[in-house]
């Protein structure tokens, strides 16, 4: 009997053992999701303010390169049309 006790006991302390370090799993994962969902929100937060910032200059500068190609464009076409003409 004495060892069916031990046995016993020894089960029931391995049990609480097992259950508390499941319990400090699933407080440290969670808290590790939690700081990986404030960064996630922060980078996120800072992306979007430098695409903010970047994207008149972007604009200017497409609209640059368009106004060069049609300032290009004109700048041939009357000499195209001499070419026709003649």
């Amino acid at each position: 009997m004495p060892t069916a006790a031990v046995i016993g006991g020894a089960a029931l302390l391995g049990a609480v053992s097992s259950r508390n370090s499941t319990n400090k799993a699933i407080d440290a994962s969670t808290a590790a999701g939690d700081k990986s969902a404030q960064q996630l929100a922060a980078s996120t937060a800072q992306a979007r303010g430098d695409w903010f910032k970047l994207f008149p200059a972007a604009q200017q500068n497409a609209q640059r390169g368009y106004q060069g190609a049609l300032d290009v464009f004109s700048q041939a076409l009357p000499q195209q049309a001499q070419q026709f003409q003649a």
